[in-house]
């Protein structure tokens, strides 16, 4: 198949990069808005990055920035990667962009975007990275639909992503673990460097989600390094307990804290998914708001809603939810907190350990890295009850990911461990030779549909089947799924 057009200076420059992160060079994004007349000027914008969760984070702030702040219209999204078709990576309103509109704006930016390629040094590994033109295609969209507000998903890291180029005044960081290393660099403290770059001088507020105390150092690190060691103290190593006096101290550098800008909002300090219940078909909770800053941990809310039923599933939604709504919050002007807050199910964004069909209960997630699948697998205990009930996991990941570390979680609960390749012309396969050897109950199955005959098989009825892996595998497996089920 013709590759598509906007990897046109990818393919060229790609293969070509010495520094894989540096030659994205973000600032072709930046020339190619300008020649369109910047589509994106005047807009509200709010960029997502994280290790895990960003695009749910980032779908879940849009929704609720809509439902907090509707006199403000539609809240456009720009998410990625995409699952069948690229238009899902463009949606209002939940809806991805409609055909017709993906066509006429692609043919204003193409044009633009070949003349530009003749400037770009693609024999020096330079390129102008796909989110560049597809970001474009989704501003013109945007301004056409009356958009005045914009939450955009950062491809990989942030501070050489193209997203990044835009003018926000909020920066949204999820998960942090190790993760794309030989881009971002050897240590966590790199990879938090590349996700903090997101603030920048636009940035009025940074929303930080739920973190280990390793994570938060790397991060405090690569906050000191942009902001300065007086802005990590003041926003970072403030503690007190909730409801209780400040030292002249403690409040001169409370005053710090409220007038320094940017503002940081932290889970587990300043608001936290309390609560959580796990179900098959839905994530209940409460969201909580803390008085005054506390230990990580306390449930000393003085503030939050009750009732939240989110259908999506796992406790690290939950904690997604709180990240986006306290975003969200922020962004609306700080409504007042009261009543439920349901959401109708199913959401329109599939392959987040998405339930697929009943008896056996079949479930497909994103899960490539070791705390993926220990949230996985949280799941499968407490809504699935695995074990005792049988669990067939069938992994399919490429080479370059946590194979080792999903599969050590995940083999332990599972009856049996099938092994698929995944088919691609931009990954390599996984060499699945270890996760053979040390689980008796793996086996290989080469091609994708004798996999998921053979996972029913083994789970019976009674039983639980998880798909997990790469997008590109999760994306092959509903084609499957949805064709099956259409034949039945």
């Amino acid at each position: 198949m013709e590759e598509e057009w906007w990897f046109h200076s990818y393919n060229r420059g790609k293969p070509l990069a010495k520094d894989v992160e540096e030659a994205r060079r973000p600032e072709w994004a930046a020339r190619l808005l300008e020649a369109l007349g910047h589509p994106e000027a005047g807009m509200r914008v709010a960029v997502v990055t994280g290790s895990k969760g960003k695009g749910t984070t980032a779908f879940l702030l849009a929704r609720l920035w809509e439902r907090l702040d509707p006199d403000g219209g539609p809240v456009g999204l720009f998410v990625g990667p995409h699952l069948h078709d690229v238009r899902e990576r463009i949606r209002l309103r939940g809806d991805p962009i409609p055909h017709e509109a993906f066509s006429h704006f692609s043919a204003v930016v193409q044009p633009v975007y070949t003349s530009l390629l003749s400037e770009v040094r693609h024999e020096a590994g330079e390129y102008i990275g796909p989110l560049a033109p597809l970001l474009a295609v989704a501003f013109l969209f945007f301004r056409a639909s009356g958009v005045r507000r914009a939450v955009l998903e950062v491809g990989r890291g942030g501070l050489y992503d193209e997203v990044n180029v835009v003018p926000h005044e909020a920066a949204v960081i999820t998960a942090l673990f190790p993760e794309h290393l030989d881009a971002f660099g050897p240590t966590l403290e790199h990879v938090a460097r590349h996700k903090w770059g997101i603030v920048t001088r636009d940035v009025r507020d940074v929303f930080v989600g739920a973190l280990d105390a390793e994570g938060l150092r790397a991060l405090g690190r690569a906050a000191e390094e942009r902001q300065g060691p007086l802005w990590v103290r003041t926003h970072l190593s403030l503690e007190r307990f909730a409801g209780g006096p400040l030292s002249p101290a403690a409040r001169e550098i409370e005053a710090h804290r409220a007038a320094a800008r940017p503002r940081l909002f932290l889970y587990g300090r300043d608001f936290a998914a309390c609560d959580v219940l796990l179900g098959p078909e839905a994530t209940t909770f409460r969201y909580c708001e803390y008085a005054s800053v506390s230990r990580e941990g306390s449930t000393d809310a003085a503030q939050g809603e009750e009732g939240i039923v989110l259908p999506l599933l796992g406790a690290h939604q939950a904690r997604n939810y709180a990240l986006a709504y306290r975003a969200a919050r922020r962004l609306a002007g700080d409504p007042p907190l009261a009543g439920e807050r349901r959401f109708e199910g199913p959401l329109p964004w599939p392959g987040r350990l998405e339930l697929l069909g009943r008896e056996p209960d079949v479930l497909v997630d994103g899960a490539i890295s070791r705390q993926a699948a220990e949230e996985a697998r949280r799941v499968l205990e407490e809504a699935f009850g695995v074990p005792p009930r049988p669990l067939v996991v069938v992994l399919g990941l490429p080479h370059g990911k946590d194979v080792d570390g999903v599969a050590d979680v995940l083999a332990p609960v599972a009856r049996k461990l099938l092994l698929v390749p995944v088919v691609a012309a931009h990954l390599r396969p996984a060499d699945y030779a270890a996760v053979l050897q040390k689980y008796p109950h793996a086996a290989e199955e080469r091609e994708l549909g004798a996999a998921v005959s053979r996972a029913l098989r083994e789970a019976g009825r009674s039983g639980v089947v998880l798909f997990a892996g790469t997008q590109t595998f999760v994306a092959a497996v509903r084609r499957e799924w949805l064709g099956r089920t259409r034949l039945g």
